[in-house]
């Protein structure tokens, strides 16, 4: 678990962002990551609900990185956790009422094909690359 902890300090030092700046940053291409894995639109609950079970894991890494969690640990691991779910939860509840409003609404593609119009006399007169006429 300590190697975890190092891998994101060693992002967190190359990169110039503080720790929270980077839980934002790498929360919504997470949640697309998690939604694409999953084959489910981001509408959905379950890309968000495994965004916050390796949220979960994630600080729960960086808690016991130590061996042990102690109390003080808390809050922070829990700020962490608001930082990340944050953006994806906005997402989702944006995009499903987006779905749900009249506006955002469209109407199934349709699966039928156009109809070509069909001449009525089979006699027509028909002209071919040169002008001529075909009989």
């Amino acid at each position: 678990m300590q190697h975890w902890v190092d891998f994101k300090d060693l992002i967190a030092s190359t990169s110039g962002f503080d720790r929270g700046s980077l839980h934002v940053l790498a929360s919504v291409p997470l949640h697309v990551i998690c939604a694409l894995l999953l084959r489910r639109p981001l509408t959905s609950f379950w890309p968000w609900l495994l965004m916050l079970a390796l949220a979960g894991v994630n600080e729960a890494a960086s808690g016991y990185a130590d061996g042990r969690l102690e109390d003080w640990e808390i809050p922070g691991s829990l700020r962490d956790l608001l930082l990340v779910m944050a953006l994806p939860t906005f997402l989702a509840v944006a995009l499903r009422l987006r779905l749900l409003s009249p506006a955002g609404r469209r109407p199934p593609p349709s699966r039928t094909l156009p109809m070509l119009p069909v001449s009525a006399s089979p006699r027509e007169i028909i002209v071919d690359a040169e002008f001529e006429e075909i009989r």
